[in-house]
């Protein structure tokens, strides 16, 4: 992941973590003392983990459906993403805040 950008880092991460459900990538993208903002969502790559396993209890998403990503914007460390979600009947506008360190998130 060296010669990847910060932003193509976070976009993998959704594509390849929350989108396609690969909960054994975790190590790859996020440390271990990772910092979880949502309330929602434990503390750490266990958090990210127990997401991740619960999201492939519910069906997936159709083939070919629209990534929900709206821009993803990189300064340096850090990236920001805006996303329009559709998730348990609801649709929401979320902003992701990521800090970046080694090519992995903090």
């Amino acid at each position: 992941m060296d010669t990847l950008s910060n932003k193509q880092i976070v976009l993998s991460f959704y594509k390849q973590i929350v989108g396609q459900r690969k909960a054994e990538l975790i190590p790859e993208f996020v440390h271990e003392d990772y910092i979880q903002h949502n309330p929602t969502v434990k503390q750490g790559r266990a958090g990210i983990t127990e997401m991740i396993n619960y999201l492939k209890t519910l069906p997936p998403p159709p083939a070919g459906a629209k990534s929900p990503i709206i821009r993803a914007i990189q300064e340096g460390d850090l990236v920001v993403t805006h996303l329009d979600i559709q998730f348990m009947g609801k649709r929401m506008a979320v902003i992701d805040l990521f800090k970046l360190k080694g090519g992995s998130q903090r």
